[in-house]
């Protein structure tokens, strides 16, 4: 019953109607869809044992957790650890997992396994929303989404499980596979909530700023959830061939690559002789790449992030302006838009009236909507810094 009540609701958050005729626009369907899954989640976790005893939250404290998780930000306003019990834990995971899918993605997955099936107008919507061209494969990609993530995800828990196996571990009377299956869900998903606030509150990874197997794992996921599933569904189709890959595969790889690489470096030298001068020079490193792979839209951190110098705290920001990449569980404007918005820069800067990339032409058309994101989110995001 819980699941066809659940179906239904999707079918109208969708726009299903017996009729076929869509009850409101695609872009409305995503706002409502975000709307009720933050409210049902606050709901949720003002439930008398989402929290510990002695623990009161506060309606906007639920509301901020649900929108933090849902929307994959890692933002925590209470100490996360010592505040729900395994059951608000779970809720809180099921909003992370929603919102690393996708939300109109799990709805239509949700209507699929209940046995409904897709009009041409339901096709045409998903394939605008996850940016495939091909009308009948279009189903087929949500479940192979779905699967790809859930199995990643599940490697995920089995390297951390035996990465924190035998070591002195504070769960809190939660079982390991728990703890791990959590943090590989939250890492896959660029989600950024964790439970080590057992340690000390608010200190996310920072005790295992020396423990490589944790720190990669941890890094690995979070790449692979922010290459986005367009990138691994072509590299899947074509193999090991470099040619024969989609320009915006090639552009994610790359532009991937390169914040990645040039992200850590900078870390590295800015940092060496300050916040990580007493640590090894492996340790140096380790934490320089995980400082460099998390800020976009992961939310973790293996150092104290306020203990940061400013030129470091503006290389975060800029990382975590930037974020992952289109079609992945990461958020920012993504490595493609400011890629484009370089090629075209350079372009002009050099006189050419056209922007050329590994041998094919941007369209214009690309530069506009490159160009549109990353100045309406700047724009949105000097004004959330006036405001607060």
């Amino acid at each position: 019953p819980t699941l066809m009540s659940l179906t239904r609701i999707f079918e109208w958050l969708v726009g299903k109607q017996k009729k076929g005729r869509p009850l409101m626009a695609p872009a409305m369907q995503f706002v409502a869809s975000l709307g009720v899954v933050i409210l049902a989640g606050t709901g949720l976790l003002l439930l008398p044992n989402s929290t510990y005893p002695g623990i009161t939250l506060s309606f906007t404290d639920a509301l901020f957790t649900s929108t933090s998780a849902v929307c994959v930000t890692g933002l925590n306003a209470v100490d996360f650890a010592h505040t729900f019990t395994p059951l608000g834990e779970m809720f809180t995971l099921a909003l992370i997992q929603i919102g690393g899918f996708g939300i109109m993605t799990f709805a239509y997955f949700v209507a699929m396994v209940a046995g409904q099936g897709f009009s041409l107008r339901d096709r045409v919507l998903l394939t605008d929303l996850l940016d495939e061209d091909n009308l009948g494969a279009v189903v087929s990609f949500i479940t192979t989404i779905v699967v790809s993530t859930l199995f990643i995800e599940l490697c995920g828990a089995v390297l951390l499980y035996f990465s924190w196996e035998g070591k002195d571990i504070n769960l809190m009377g939660e079982p390991l596979w728990w703890h791990s299956l959590f943090h590989s869900v939250s890492a896959f998903c660029n989600a950024g909530f964790d439970l080590m606030g057992v340690k000390a509150p608010f200190s996310s990874l920072v005790s295992y700023s020396d423990d490589a197997l944790v720190s990669i794992t941890i890094m690995l996921l979070i790449v692979l959830g922010g290459i986005g599933f367009l990138v691994w569904d072509d590299i899947r189709l074509k193999g090991l061939h470099w040619r024969r890959y989609d320009l915006q595969t090639k552009l994610v790889l790359v532009s991937t690559a390169s914040l990645i690489l040039g992200g850590a470096v900078l870390f590295f030298f800015i940092e060496r002789s300050r916040m990580n001068a007493d640590m090894p020079l492996g340790e140096q490193i380790l934490v320089s790449f995980f400082s460099s792979v998390t800020p976009r839209t992961a939310g973790f951190n293996s150092v104290d992030t306020a203990a940061l110098s400013d030129a470091s705290k503006l290389l975060t920001v800029i990382l975590m302006f930037i974020g992952g990449s289109p079609g992945s569980t990461a958020g920012g404007i993504k490595t493609t838009s400011v890629a484009v918005v370089l090629i075209f820069l350079f372009s002009g800067i050099r006189g050419r009236r056209g922007a050329y990339v590994f041998g094919r032409r941007i369209p214009d058309d690309a530069m506009k909507r490159s160009g549109m994101i990353a100045g309406t989110n700047l724009i949105l995001a000097l004004l959330g810094a006036l405001v607060l």
